[in-house]
C-alpha cells in the first residue's frame, strides 16, 4: 500500500504544477460553444438542428438553446427556418464563426506544439501514458 507521505507529497506536486494553465483552454474548447461552432464548421452543406447538436454533441436540448442563443448574439451562427418544413429551426456557421473557432483551434495547437518542442516527444508520450494510468486509477480500475 502507498504511503500517506508519498499521496500527500503527490497531491501537494499536482496542485503545484497547475495544469489548469493549459487544461482549461482545452476544456472549454471541448465543451459549449467552442464544440458547438467546431461541429457546424464540418456540417456546411447539412441541415443541422438544435436536436442534431444536442444528439452529436451528448448535451442536453436546454444547454443547446443557450449556446445557441450566444453564438447568434455574437454573430458566429444564423438560425433559419428549413424551406422543407418552416416549423423547423436550422443553425449554420457564419464566417466570423468560422474564423473565430480556427483561431482558438490554431492557438490551442500552437501551444500544444510549444510543449512538446520544450518539453521533448519522448518525455511527451511518456506523459501521455502515465496519465491514462492515472485515469483508470481514478476510475477504480486498479484498486484492489
Amino acid at each position: 500500500m502507498t504511503s500517506k507521505f508519498l499521496a500527500n507529497y503527490f497531491i501537494k506536486c499536482l496542485l503545484k504544477f497547475d495544469p489548469s494553465i493549459y487544461y482549461d483552454k482545452l476544456i472549454d474548447y471541448s465543451r459549449g460553444s467552442k464544440q458547438t461552432l467546431q461541429f457546424l464548421n464540418g456540417q456546411e452543406e447539412k441541415e443541422v438542428t438544435a436536436g442534431d447538436i444536442a444528439e452529436t454533441l451528448s448535451i442536453s436540448t436546454a444547454r443547446v438553446a443557450k449556446v445557441i442563443n450566444n453564438l447568434t448574439k455574437n454573430g458566429y451562427v444564423i438560425r433559419y427556418n428549413s424551406e422543407k418544413d418552416a416549423r423547423v429551426s436550422l443553425i449554420k456557421i457564419t464566417e466570423l464563426g468560422k474564423n473565430y473557432i480556427e483561431k482558438e483551434k490554431n492557438e490551442i495547437l500552437f501551444k500544444a506544439e510549444a510543449v512538446i518542442d520544450k518539453v521533448g516527444v519522448k518525455d511527451v508520450m511518456e506523459y501521455i501514458r502515465i496519465s491514462k494510468k492515472i485515469k483508470k486509477a481514478l476510475k477504480g480500475d486498479y484498486i484492489d
